[in-house]
């Protein structure tokens, strides 16, 4: 399969995207969605061919300008056809009380390029800040302005609240803030899904904003199970191993 420089920037920008929060339940349900590991890993293909992984890792809790917070860190790995090489390493801070994102930190590396991005968010203001560099000196910096809460796309699929029953809104469009956009979900129907080779029982959601997904939420604790990007350049599959 042959890809184009129109292509390609679709999938780095659809890749990165991954690595880009929803209110989460109170009272440490977080650390609970993990097990004895504190890690979970997720296995990434492209059209089916295997093209990497995420893994996510629960650090604890931490103070950042005086408010306590979750620290979650994502470590991804991604070869597509051998033309895209992403390596993208990032934390997530989430405020203990609200649940809502504090401060998210990006390190990525395309084809050896590094570029660091923080975003800090500021829920009483409706801004986050934005701020680019490669590591010795700030490049780019942008504030944008949305109506609160503002979530992060990463908590929203991995970590979907406890909170929303499902299937009393079953059919209903959801919307949640991000930074720069407005993404949708609803969900569809109850569908079981293969995971290491078995079957479980899982909610089925349909999501829309910048990108198209499918979403399945494990029915016992809601980790995802499975997460299509689905685009006309193909098919982005996130599948959780075990």
């Amino acid at each position: 399969m042959k890809f184009n420089i129109v292509q390609m920037k679709f999938v780095f920008a659809l890749l990165c995207g991954l690595s880009f929060a929803v209110c989460l339940p109170a009272g440490g349900a977080l650390r609970q969605r993990f097990d004895a590991s504190k890690s979970i890993r997720y296995n990434i293909t492209f059209n089916g061919i295997p093209s990497g992984h995420i893994d996510w890792r629960y650090l604890g809790r931490e103070e950042i300008n005086g408010k306590e917070v979750e620290v979650l860190e994502i470590d991804a790995k991604t070869e597509i056809l051998k033309l895209l090489n992403l390596v993208s390493s990032e934390k997530i801070y989430l405020d203990v009380s609200t649940n809502l994102p504090v401060k998210v930190k990006r390190d990525v590396k395309l084809f050896g390029r590094k570029e660091i991005i923080k975003e800090s968010y500021d829920q009483e203001k409706g801004e986050v800040e934005v701020v680019k560099g490669d590591g010795e000196e700030i490049t780019e910096t942008e504030v944008y302005t949305q109506e609160p809460p503002i979530h992060n796309i990463l908590e929203l699929l991995y970590f979907f609240p406890d909170d929303i029953d499902l299937e009393s809104k079953q059919g209903q469009w959801m919307e949640f803030n991000l930074p720069t956009q407005k993404v949708q979900v609803r969900f569809h129907s109850k569908r079981d899904v293969a995971v290491a080779g078995e079957r479980k029982e899982a909610y089925f959601l349909e999501g829309r904003g910048a990108r198209r997904f499918n979403l399945w939420l494990c029915q016992k604790d809601r980790l995802p199970l499975r997460i299509d990007f689905l685009s006309w350049v193909g098919r982005v599959r996130i599948r959780k191993e075990g």
